[in-house]
């Protein structure tokens, strides 16, 4: 594999008894609360708390599995946002997933901040997570990639709204030394006879704790709390699973759909999705540019040479009840 896209390009076709469908699905969390950008929160010390932005880099992936293998998966990136935290690991011949270990940021040999085998981003087409992003995850060729960015509002008055009024906070976190690792014995969900799901927690607020957020203000760089808040990613609990993580189910028709785009195509992926019976992308003159009819409840379609604009992709169920929506800008 030569990164994410290739990673994204197996398809879900051809199944088999050996071979799984992967997904780790990692959701960012305040307490027991799902992560809402927009939303006040409220931080360990007690302080409501608003985000604007909330990214990172998960990178240098290894499955361990059926009796302690080592799937090295360790040349992808993947780009995870607090509304895109879904990551699809391919079509595995996996049976039993014991252990994920990864780490957040961009590594070394790919961070152009030191390495002599870093490209420049330029060279990146559109839509990979190592190419230009917004907000922006790069710093430029000296300083390299950013391993977490966030920012947002502190409630200044202490009256648990963080109004845009009041303090700004921001962590853009730089430095090869800052790079985290982690390793998490995991129990993984048998959603289907196809697919497995990893189900992972990020806590946020153990992410910021120690970080007095009413007088951070922005934090740009490789020290001080750019070094404390990721340093927290080894000193406390940020990734976990919940203790019921393993039986997580899909209820019908819960299903997500999430997609891909660089200059010259677009991928769709879904998932979960039990009573699919149609899937449409919808140009936005109303036009409809494909209808198909999914084969499986997880699965991909590829749309080539598409016009740049905004599109719409809706799945259907079976009695053509709209199950899920999402939109698209093809740039």
């Amino acid at each position: 594999m030569k990164g994410l896209i290739c990673v994204l390009s197996l398809t879900f076709s051809c199944l088999s008894f050996a071979q799984k469908n992967v997904f780790i699905e990692i959701l960012p969390v305040v307490g027991s609360t799902p992560l809402q950008i927009g939303t006040n929160h409220i931080d360990a010390t007690g302080t409501a708390f608003k985000l604007a932005h909330f990214d990172y880099y998960l990178s240098n992936l290894h499955v361990i599995h059926d009796g302690g293998q080592d799937l090295d998966l360790s040349d992808t990136v993947f780009l995870v946002e607090s509304t895109n935290y879904v990551l699809y690991l391919g079509f595995l011949n996996v049976q039993n997933i014991e252990q994920i270990n990864f780490g957040i940021g961009v590594p070394a040999a790919m961070n152009t901040s030191s390495s002599p085998t870093a490209v420049d981003i330029t060279t990146w087409p559109l839509g990979h997570p190592l190419s230009f992003q917004d907000p922006s995850m790069y710093w430029g060729w000296s300083s390299g990639y950013m391993h977490m960015i966030i920012g947002g509002w502190a409630d200044t008055d202490g009256n648990g709204d963080a109004a845009s009024t009041e303090s700004y906070f921001e962590l853009h976190n730089l430095g090869d030394h800052n790079y985290a690792p982690v390793n998490l014995p995991v129990v993984q969900s048998n959603s289907y006879p196809d697919q497995i799901d990893i189900h992972v927690n990020c806590h946020v607020d153990q992410w910021l704790k120690g970080i007095n957020l009413l007088t951070c203000d922005i934090q740009h760089g490789t020290t001080g709390l750019n070094e404390l808040v990721m340093n927290n990613v080894g000193t406390y609990v940020v990734f976990d699973q919940s203790p019921n993580a393993g039986t997580i189910t899909p209820t019908p028709n819960s299903g997500q759909i999430y997609y891909s785009a660089d200059a010259w195509s677009l991928q769709l992926f879904w998932k979960d999705m039990v009573n699919a019976g149609k899937g449409e992308l919808i140009d936005a003159a109303g036009r409809v540019v494909k209808s198909f009819v999914p084969e499986h409840s997880v699965g991909s379609t590829t749309f080539s040479e598409l016009e740049t604009g905004i599109y719409v992709f809706n799945m259907y169920d079976t009695h053509q009840e709209l199950i899920r929506s999402i939109k698209i800008v093809q740039q």
